[in-house]
């Protein structure tokens, strides 16, 4: 049961190639939306990037896969600080060379 109207899902620094844990804030309206097929929210997303990751990870075999955060690299966060998402892509890609990752994935969200 969850308590109040959102709550807080965090993610690995790893996993988007952040300097520090992050988190995401769940509203209730996104599990409704997700549950009814009506819409996907950026944290659900995130949270099924961590579920996969998590997945292949385990997994042992196969391709090295890293993400890029989709939150961070939203078109509004582009044009409001294009050096900020320059440098945030440019480290990701090279943690992601160092981590001997073979893909990269850089998913978009149309609003």
């Amino acid at each position: 049961m969850i308590e109040g109207e959102t709550f807080d899902i965090y993610f690995d620094a790893d996993l988007f190639y952040f300097k520090e844990e992050g988190k995401t804030k769940v509203h209730k309206n996104d599990l409704k939306q997700f549950l009814d097929s009506s819409e996907l929210s950026v944290p659900i997303i995130q949270i099924f990037m961590r579920t996969l990751r998590d997945y292949l990870l385990k997994a042992e075999t196969g391709p090295r896969i890293g993400w890029l955060c989709l939150e961070t690299t939203l078109d509004t966060k582009l044009i409001k600080n294009a050096t900020d998402a320059i440098t945030y892509v440019t480290e990701a890609f090279m943690k992601s060379d160092r981590n001997k990752e073979e893909f990269i994935m850089a998913p978009i969200y149309d609003r």
